[in-house]
């Protein structure tokens, strides 16, 4: 079957662009506030063909363009355009095609019996190495363009309605992400859209996070189809919709919306004997169905980007769900972009840890080494460029523009931070295993981890507190959960002092709790880990 193709990675940076310029608050639209890496505007792509007989194929672009026949029995070139049918003699022969596409994504559709394009094609950036072509199982039509993703698509209605403070409110059942739909009975009228995750949300009226009043002409964030009198908004997240001052919308109009998704298989599931426990599935289940499509992003409503450390998590749960391989390797691909490495992740050097954990991660579950051979130039570049922040002991630290997260909590920032130097360990053990499987030399990066796991217990482990502390140089022996949680995560500790961890930290009330559910992901593991319970599969 052909498929569209495209220099690899570049279809998910540029969709990754598109996402995280998505946002919009309070009537602001807000993009990322990180570098947003480019995709190429000049790619080609090749590929060799022996027939005994002639073949013929036709070439679809979105760019502009040319194609090129090259006999490699004789190095003669014919140029070609691209649209029309064009015959391939017999013999060996490589077939190019040229595409620049100067504000969108440049790729291609060939379609014959024998020659068409799939993953089997190469593609070149004129820099370096030829890649493989990427491909999408959501692009194998020469009518579709890639540049637009196909979501799936259901016409819901509310499922209550009711009349508060002279306006009605329209309640859909959970939270979806969805265009609304005006169908007015007789003529157009303005009114005013107030959305909500929550009932009170939307009622406030004065300070809904999303709002529209829709206009029939010149509407940023609508239109209006005179011909069938429906007025369809962007694209937003909630759950209710309150319109105030219309108390009955029968002589108006009909409101209904189209909820807009990815359609992921059901592959996992979950039934137990206690009712809250399955409904905690099928909300769980909902709530990261709603937060995958392109990519996994971290919520529907408020961001809608790309962040690291919320899809690294998503892997995990994507395993046990729908178990989709595809949306990895946007995911993956969309937050690294380009092969040149110019910030962190986010800006967050940690989330850059996870990706290179991630590459592991992806591997484990799907066991494609062609995607991690593709992958494998950025994954090095990224740890590189981390490695330069490194002091003389092995520590990483904060360059300008970075930001040491791990989590919100009360940190002792001063100097190299504990839980950051053990998420750099883990990722250099990643960095390693992938090298090795790659047959690549991974003496240095080897190297650097043996030092850096001797200096953190040299520097960072506490024998009077029986714990790691966040800051050897600040002389406050802060101690918070994160590094010691890291510290059972990644196995670097023993038996031993994995209870006296347990003990002295995770279950000692006097250590700050954590407070984000993001964290929580991580902490609920090592208290489990602690209990000798079967060990997250990517840590070890």
């Amino acid at each position: 079957m052909a498929s569209w193709i495209w220099y690899h990675g570049d279809f998910a940076i540029y969709q990754a662009m598109k996402q995280n310029f998505d946002r919009e608050e309070r009537g602001m639209n807000w993009p990322a506030y990180w570098y947003t890496s480019g995709w190429n505007h000049n790619v080609y792509f090749w590929k060799e063909f022996q027939f005994d007989h002639a073949q013929t194929f036709s070439t679809i672009i979105q760019g502009k363009g040319y194609g090129k026949l090259i006999n490699l029995e004789d190095s003669q070139e014919t140029k070609f355009i691209l649209g029309s049918q064009m015959t391939c003699p017999a013999g060996h022969f490589r077939i190019e095609i040229y595409v620049g596409n100067l504000s969108g994504l440049p790729c291609a559709f060939i379609e014959g019996k024998e020659i068409y394009s799939d993953h089997s094609w190469k593609a070149s950036n004129f820099l370096g190495d030829d890649v493989i072509a990427g491909t999408s199982q959501f692009f194998t039509n020469s009518k579709q363009n890639p540049m637009h993703f196909e979501y799936s698509h259901k016409i819901q209605n509310a499922k209550r309605i009711e009349i508060v403070n002279g306006g009605t409110l329209l309640d859909f059942g959970h939270d979806l992400t969805a265009k609304t739909m005006i169908q007015f009975f007789e003529q157009f009228q303005t009114m005013l859209l107030c959305y909500g995750e929550s009932r009170t949300e939307a009622l406030d009226v004065a300070d809904a996070y999303l709002k529209h009043e829709i206009r029939m002409h010149d509407d940023p964030d609508g239109s209006y189809d005179e011909s069938t009198k429906t007025f369809t908004t962007k694209l937003r997240a909630f759950r209710y919709i309150y319109v105030p001052d219309i108390s009955s919308l029968d002589d108006i109009g009909t409101i209904f919306v189209n909820f807009e998704f990815v359609k992921f298989p059901k592959i996992g599931a979950f039934e137990s004997h206690d009712s809250k426990l399955n409904q905690i599935w099928r909300v769980s289940d909902r709530t990261l169905r709603l937060c995958s499509g392109i990519f996994f992003i971290d919520g529907i409503k408020r961001d809608r980007w790309v962040w690291a450390g919320d899809a690294f998590q998503c892997f995990y749960m994507n395993r046990y769900d729908f178990f989709d391989k595809e949306i990895v390797e946007r995911t993956v691909l969309g937050l690294r972009g380009e092969l040149d490495i110019k910030q962190h992740l986010d800006t967050i050097v940690d989330y850059s840890m996870y990706w290179l954990i991630s590459i592991e991660l992806y591997y484990e579950t799907f066991a494609d080494k062609t995607f991690v051979e593709a992958v494998y130039p950025k994954m090095k570049q990224l740890i590189d460029f981390s490695l330069e922040a490194m002091d003389k002991l092995g520590f990483i630290h904060e360059r300008k523009g970075d930001w040491i997260y791990i989590d919100w909590a009360d940190f002792d920032h001063e100097g190299a931070l504990c839980a950051e130097q053990m998420v750099l360990a883990r990722a250099l053990k990643s960095v390693i295993k992938i090298s090795k499987l790659l047959n690549q030399d991974a003496q240095e990066y080897e190297a650097t981890y043996q030092r850096l796991r001797v200096n953190i217990d040299k520097y960072f482990w506490d024998e009077g507190k029986q714990a790691y502390i966040d800051s050897y140089e600040s002389g406050k022996r802060h101690v918070t959960r994160h590094a010691n949680i890291f510290a059972i995560l990644f196995d670097y500790v023993d038996e031993k002092r994995t209870q006296t961890i347990v003990k002295k930290v995770l279950r000692n009330p006097l250590i700050a709790t954590i407070n984000t559910p993001y964290f929580k992901f991580l902490g609920t593991r090592g208290v489990s880990q602690s209990r000798e319970l079967p060990r997250c599969v990517g840590y070890n």
